[in-house]
């Protein structure tokens, strides 16, 4: 059952097999956005291209002395965690999620699997 869902300018696609996402803040500069695909590419060519959702880290930037990482999240990991969690809720089609935080953090991408799996709302 693959289901996109629009997330601002984000699109989570949650099939296992689809291609590697990156998501990033819109409001990044061109060029920390040129770094952050770099990094993809190379991830890539060592891990391949399939089920993983990639985002910059909390604090990524490209200032002087620092360093611009990607925090690599296999689908199905985040799916069994959205999963363990509703359970734990017993959250079902009826419940709605709220978001608070962004499509590009990884909290906001767990809140949407959480629908996902239970085919519910988000609201931002």
């Amino acid at each position: 059952m693959a289901q996109n869902l629009k997330t601002g300018r984000q699109l989570i696609n949650f099939d296992l097999h689809s291609k590697n996402q990156l998501l990033v803040n819109p409001k990044l500069g061109a060029e920390e956005q040129k770094v952050l695909s770099e990094l993809q590419y190379e991830f890539e060519r060592e891990f391949g291209d399939e089920n993983y959702i990639l985002v910059a880290s909390s604090g990524s930037s490209k200032k002087q002395n620092e360093s611009v990482k990607l925090i690599a999240l296999q689908i199905n990991r985040i799916l069994n965690s959205a999963n363990r969690v509703n359970k734990y809720l017993k959250a079902t089609s009826e419940n709605n999620w709220g978001l608070a935080l962004p499509s590009f953090h990884v909290a906001g991408i767990k809140i949407y699997a959480r629908a996902y799996l239970i085919q519910s709302k988000v609201f931002q």
